[in-house]
């Protein structure tokens, strides 16, 4: 059993609020920030399970809802400017707040969410370690993609082959460290138990990429004393 504590957090961009879901366990270092492609991180099946393994492994988690329900219904669900503007606005917060300030930030993307995931590396490269994208759809103006400082994670499924395409066009562009793994006879689903081979290898890449060991843990007992909006 892994001690975690989980929070409801709002963050305010405009007259949208942004639901999140917070996650820290005991001890942890870093904070993972979760991009779905749709935009609602926090109820996806995959994303709650990724988030999951993560919290087991010392890494907190945050799962936001970067579109209303009506919002995702509609052509909102395709605009990567608004996505890429929200989800700055969940780093942001975090940030600002003193409380965070010990702790890394990461991004975990899926599907078209690597796209503004990247994007928001991109323009805040002060707060972005590291980046996993997993069947990633990373369409990006060459200028911004050449942008990324932080190291970048691709894991593609050989069968795939669109997404697979497009992470190969997007690691010839990139300046910044980054590795492509691709993983032979599976589809974007990863199924018949690749999925944990997959969140071994994101862990692997938030360990060895994230400046942790740079800021202190926070402990139980702080944790615990901390006053959450």
């Amino acid at each position: 059993m892994y001690t975690y504590y989980k929070h409801e957090i709002e963050v305010r961009m405009g007259n949208v609020r942004i639901g999140c879901e917070l996650t820290i366990p005991v001890g942890a270092k870093g904070i993972i920030i979760f991009c779905q492609a749709e935009g609602n991180s926090r109820y996806s099946p995959n994303c709650r399970m990724a988030a999951r393994y993560l919290n087991k492994n010392g890494f907190g988690t945050v799962l936001p809802e970067l579109l209303t329900p009506e919002e995702s219904n509609g052509d909102k669900a395709l605009d990567m400017d608004l996505l890429t503007a929200r989800l700055m606005s969940v780093t942001e917060w975090l940030m600002d707040r003193d409380r965070f300030h010990r702790y890394r930030l990461g991004y975990y993307a899926c599907g078209s969410g690597a796209a503004f995931a990247l994007e928001a590396a991109a323009y805040l490269p002060e707060a972005v370690d590291a980046v996993v994208c997993r069947s990633g759809r990373p369409v990006l103006k060459e200028d911004i993609i050449q942008r990324i400082e932080a190291p970048v994670l691709m894991i593609a499924a050989a069968m795939d082959r669109q997404a697979l395409q497009l992470n190969r066009e997007a690691m010839g562009k990139m300046r910044c460290e980054r590795q492509l793994i691709v993983l032979e006879g599976t589809t974007s689903s990863f199924g018949d138990g690749r999925m944990e081979q997959v969140m071994g290898m994101t862990r692997s890449w938030f360990l060895s990429h994230m400046k942790m060991a740079e800021k202190p843990t926070f402990t139980g007992s702080e944790t615990a004393k901390m006053q959450w909006p």
